[in-house]
């Protein structure tokens, strides 16, 4: 039995992007018991990407001292880790079409639509 299974309740804590996170990572086939970790941890790292996207938003990107220099907003340096951060928990568990394939969790096609044309081809020729 896969858990956390497609349609299991998120854990209390996530929020809306968390919360989204949740539904669709967990309907992934191969997810099992011991991805639940990581699961939750997934959704948390969207919560709190989405947390610091608002703040962002509702400031600045560059902000400017009493003095007037400019200096970026500490909030695009966090956002760019928490990134980073996504990119590696969602490799983790497989959840891009390369990393499928790299965990073996994917079929690799044998021959590239290319190949298959030029093949097509020589059959007709000969």
């Amino acid at each position: 039995m896969l858990v956390p299974a497609a349609g299991s309740a998120p854990p209390d804590h996530l929020a809306g992007a968390g919360r989204a996170v949740w539904e669709v990572v967990t309907s992934c086939a191969w997810m099992a018991e011991s991805d639940r970790v990581a699961v939750t941890m997934l959704c948390e790292l969207f919560d709190r990407r989405a947390g610091w996207l608002a703040r962002l938003e509702a400031s600045a990107p560059v902000l400017y001292t009493d003095k007037g220099y400019a200096y970026a907003n500490p909030l695009v340096g966090m956002l760019s880790t928490v990134e980073r951060e996504l990119g590696r928990a969602m490799a983790a568990l497989g959840l891009t079409p390369a990393d499928r394939t790299r965990l073996g969790l994917a079929e690799v096609k044998a021959k590239s639509k290319l190949e298959e044309m030029m093949e097509a081809r020589q059959r007709r020729t000969t």
